[in-house]
């Protein structure tokens, strides 16, 4: 493939070094392409030939208000581990003309220290932002839209930082692919609710010795019991209390 990977532009600089780690741990090179500081937009790409695992780019221009969507990213006080966020597309700002808080989805995936460059996906799995910085409130999450990457593609591509706006391709997002029929935001939130209701039916308060802790019914068929007539009884998962 081509190697090429989208990012933030504050988080790369044209030609720089860099070591991509996989999920699987593998460690490849790669080198610094364009950025467009105004933007926030940057690209690398993986200097090592080879097949690599990649994700299809969406599109941000056929983004509506209340559409679900999610994040993955490192943040910094996760210890390097992966941690997946799901949001919903607050609104769309797409004013080129001025500057990355004039061009940038807002939405409700928690953003923290860390999260800088990763993907934004819509429900289908496709790229549709990259993680660019956050506000005072908790819906105040910002992700430099994906038509970003493909209108200024060409400039990127080349290891250059630019102060001023590259040529523009606009003709890259004429023909936006087809968008899935997903959830809106009203229907998510309904099935979470009848599936919470659903699973509340499980989940029990113990008490004793002062402590109340809470626990899950669980089925044991398929598990092996010390008595016959255990089966016949209800179980129930529960926390060590020390």
């Amino acid at each position: 493939m081509d190697g090429i990977i989208m990012t933030a532009g504050h988080m790369t600089m044209p030609n720089a070094k860099y070591e991509i780690i996989f999920d699987d741990g593998r460690k490849v090179p790669a080198a610094g392409l364009g950025i467009i500081g105004k933007l926030d937009a940057g690209l690398l790409k993986i200097t090592e030939p080879g097949v690599y695992p990649f994700a299809e780019m969406g599109y941000s221009s056929v983004l509506k208000e209340g559409e679900p969507c999610f994040s993955l990213a490192y943040p910094g006080s996760f210890s390097n581990k992966r941690v997946a966020r799901l949001g919903f597309i607050e609104k769309v700002l797409t004013n080129l003309e001025e500057d990355v808080r004039t061009n940038i989805i807002v939405n409700s995936c928690i953003m923290e220290p860390g999260d800088s460059g990763g993907p934004l996906f819509d429900m289908d799995g496709r790229v549709i932002g990259t993680r660019s910085y956050i506000g005072l409130n908790l819906k105040e999450n910002y992700d430099v839209p994906v038509d970003v990457f493909r209108i200024f593609w060409l400039a990127l591509n080349k290891p250059q930082s630019y102060i001023k706006l590259p040529d523009a391709d606009f003709n890259a997002v004429k023909n936006p692919v087809a968008v899935k029929n997903v959830f809106s935001k009203t229907e998510l939130e309904k099935q979470i609710i009848d599936y919470q209701k659903k699973l509340n039916r499980y989940c029990v308060k113990i008490t004793g010795d002062n402590k109340t802790i809470s626990g899950t019914l669980i089925n044991v068929q398929g598990f092996q019991v010390k008595k016959a007539s255990s089966e016949r009884a209800s179980y129930i998962i529960s926390k060590i209390l020390k």
